[in-house]
This record gives C-alpha cells, structure tokens and sequence, in this order.
C-alpha cells in the first residue's frame, strides 16, 4: 500500500534553555508520483484528479501541460484559458476557506463555517460571482474585494482597515503587525503568495517575511483573485511550460500556496518518470523555507511563557499552510532524526 502525504511536527519544550532543533517527519508527493509511472501517457491526468483532493484543478492542469509539452501536442486555447480560470477559482476556495475556518482559531474564536459552506457553494464550477462577492464582502473584506483594493493604497488606509477589526481576518492581521518579536521568515519560498505579492503595497509596508506580511499577502491574493471573477473577467492563473528534449515536460502553475511543479518522461506512450513538487513539498524539504522559518522561531522564543509560544508555534504554521492535515507537537526530550 503507498502511503499518502503526511506531516509531522514535535517541537521540544526548552529545559536547560539551550535551542534544540524541531523534529519534522515528511512525506509529500513522491509515493503518489511512483503510482502513476508506468501508466499510459493519456490516462494520466484522470489518476492525478482521483489521487488529489486538494488543489486538484491545478494538479491536474500541470500534469495536462507537462504531458502535452513532452509530446509536443497542443492543448486547445479555448480549453486552456478555460482550465486556468478554473485554477484561479479554486485559489480562491483554498485561501478563503483558510481564511474562514483557520484563522479564527488562531484568535480563539468559532470559525465561520456558514461562510465556508457559502464561498464553497460559491467557487463550484464556473462560480457563482454575486454568491462570492456577498460572502467575501461579509466574512473577509467588510466590503467588495475590488473596492477594498482600491482602498489599500498606502500604510495608513491598511492600519486603519486591520485595527478596526471588523472582520476575524482583519483582527489577525493586526494582532500580526504587533507582533513584532516574533522572529521573521529568513527566506520565504519563491512563487510563495508573500513573494508574489512582495511589491504590492498591502504587503510592501510591512516587514518583509514578517508573520504580518504573510497574513497580508493571503488577504491580497484572495482579493486580486476573487475581483477579477466578481466582475465578470475571470482571472487565469499563471501557466509556464518547457520540454528540454524529446519526451520530456515540465509544467509549472500558480496556485493557492505557491507554485506547484510537474516533470514528466513519455517513452512509447507511458509515463517512464513522473516528479511532482507542490508548495508543501518544497517547504519542508531538508532545509526547505518551512522548516527554516519554524526553526527560526522555535529558537527565538525559548523564554516565552510555554502557552505563549506554542500559539506563535502554530500561527507560523498557519501561515506557511501546508496542503494536507498535519500533527504539531510540543514535548520533551526532542524526538531524533530532526532539521
């Protein structure tokens, strides 16, 4: 039986107050890759929409276009832009529902789970834009995506949206800006939403890879993203594709945590190798950004009340968002086999 993506996090409570490294136990995309080598070439994209739950559009797009770039086949345009939409869409699904359901949690507060049914019902198919304009207006943004967008153009208009807390995203977001003694990102992933919205103002004003930052670019992704549906032009997420000889394809894609990469082998129509690399994937790689980050944290918060810096713990975790269910722990002595 091939086991499934999974992720593990025991971090150790501090003794002698000296840093210990966490202990991180990762299986991402690779089994559910090996499943697919050896099948045929055109039934490929049909297993990784099976296999998947999460971002499965996107996944199964990449495999689509890494596949058609290996054999040097063209995917119709109208079919494409079509799909890409879809990918667009479901980014928005993903972060808001993180948005609805996880970050009131992390302020001890219900999550909306009335929202989340509605922005699910929302996003289904080619979407329903006035249903998600009315349930991001009233859970997230306090007013249209597109509105609130033209109303963040400098520090002052984003200070006074997140302090005036009208909305759990808003009160997260400025609990984050006055954290500032939390330690920072030494390195967001790029492609990762706080790289791609590092220029954008909402952003751009706060610490770069600061906890804040992170917060913000979800908030400004799902706007620049929902807007664009809201008003009838739907957004088309970001498509790259390449083949370095014959036979091989590689496709990368934007979606709702980062950039998800597909790389492909056909040899006389089956998959002869197939590597899969999701925004999960990368974070918690040996030294991946993730790991970094929550190493990062984990030492600069040692004398912190224990209850105190387990809630950072996890409010870090959140915002890096790994796509699957997770187990964080706190415990000591650490586990072996750590970053």
């Amino acid at each position: 039986m091939v086991q499934g993506p999974f992720l593990r996090i025991d971090v150790p409570l501090p003794g002698s107050g000296a840093a210990e490294p966490i202990f991180i136990d990762y299986a991402g995309t690779g089994p559910v890759a090996r499943l697919v080598t050896g099948a045929r070439a055109d039934a490929m994209p049909a297993m990784i929409g099976r296999l998947f739950t999460i971002c499965a559009e996107a996944q199964q797009l990449a495999s689509r276009v890494a596949l058609a770039a290996a054999q040097n086949l063209e995917i119709d345009g109208a079919e494409l832009e079509m799909a890409r939409h879809g990918v667009s869409l479901e980014a928005v699904r993903e972060t808001g529902l993180h948005i609805l359901l996880g970050w009131p949690a992390l302020l001890e507060e219900a999550p909306d789970n009335a929202s989340g049914a509605a922005l699910l019902a929302a996003t289904q198919g080619g979407g329903d834009a006035r249903a998600l304009d009315e349930v991001l207006t009233g859970a997230v943004f306090g007013c249209s995506p597109g509105q609130w967008l033209a109303e963040q153009t400098g520090g002052g208009a984003t200070l006074r949206w997140a302090f005036a807390g009208a909305t759990p995203a808003a009160r997260l977001l400025a609990r984050a800006i006055d954290a500032s003694a939390v330690p920072i990102h030494p390195a967001p992933a790029p492609g990762s939403p706080v790289d791609r919205c590092a220029r954008q103002m909402f952003v751009a004003q706060l610490d770069p890879g600061s906890l804040a930052s992170h917060h913000a670019a979800r908030l400004f992704e799902l706007a620049r993203l929902a807007a664009p549906h809201i008003a009838g032009t739907p957004h088309a997420a970001f498509l790259a594709a390449q083949s370095d000889a014959s036979g091989h394809g590689r496709a990368e894609i934007a979606c709702a945590r980062g950039t998800l990469v597909h790389e492909v082998e056909v040899a006389e129509g089956r998959i002869a190798r197939c590597e899969m690399r999701s925004p999960t994937d990368v974070a918690f790689a040996p030294y991946g950004p993730g790991r970094m980050w929550l190493q990062t944290v984990a030492d600069g918060t040692l004398s912190w009340p224990r209850e105190e810096r387990e809630a950072v713990m996890r409010e870090v975790l959140a915002a890096i968002d790994p796509c699957m269910e997770y187990r964080l722990t706190f415990a000591s002595p650490a586990a072996k086999g750590a970053l």
